[in-house]
């Protein structure tokens, strides 16, 4: 069962606040400590508050966890739409270059193959290489009057340049 958005508002404002707090006390703590440690290096006494450090560390770690999974949502949102248009021209790239192999060997599986070119005066079954029928001699292809491409006879578009029959 999930939050509804308004819990989910709350949650992130008390493991923002709770995080931040932790990170400023861990932090400090951990300034303290390393200041003890390094300070008896010069002479100033022994390093009696280096304790704080091990207090500090892990109490600066667990703010930055709280404060990690309160900005989550964010974070995925932005990786999400840097990454989503580079896959999208990705697989359109792979698709285009495959398209045609794809689509031949899902009609060769399907049986649905071109076996035969329907002219489209007469309606007589030609064979694909046909260039006109056999019955009435009609063309059974559209040369387009633009890149002059050789397209089905009942092709809408030309398979070259996209010109509009």
């Amino acid at each position: 069962m999930g939050l509804n958005p308004e819990e989910n508002i709350k949650t992130q404002k008390k493991l923002r606040r709770v995080g931040a707090i932790c990170l400023i006390i861990g932090l400090g703590f951990s300034i303290v400590g390393f200041a003890s440690f390094f300070s008896a290096f010069n002479g100033y006494g022994s390093a009696s508050l280096f304790w704080c450090a091990f207090i500090g560390l892990p109490l600066s770690f667990a703010g930055i966890i709280c404060l990690g999974y309160s900005y989550l949502g964010k974070f995925s949102r932005f990786v999400s739409n840097e990454v989503a248009p580079v896959a999208k021209d990705t697989v359109n790239y792979m698709v285009n270059g495959t398209k045609d192999t794809i689509i031949g060997a899902v009609k060769e599986f399907t049986g649905e193959s071109k076996t035969s070119l329907v002219c489209p005066k007469c309606g007589n079954k030609n064979s694909v290489t046909a260039q006109f029928c056999d019955e009435c001699g009609a063309p059974l292809t559209k040369t387009c009057p633009k890149c002059g491409t050789q397209n089905d006879s009942d092709a809408k578009f030309c398979q070259k340049c996209g010109y509009r029959f």
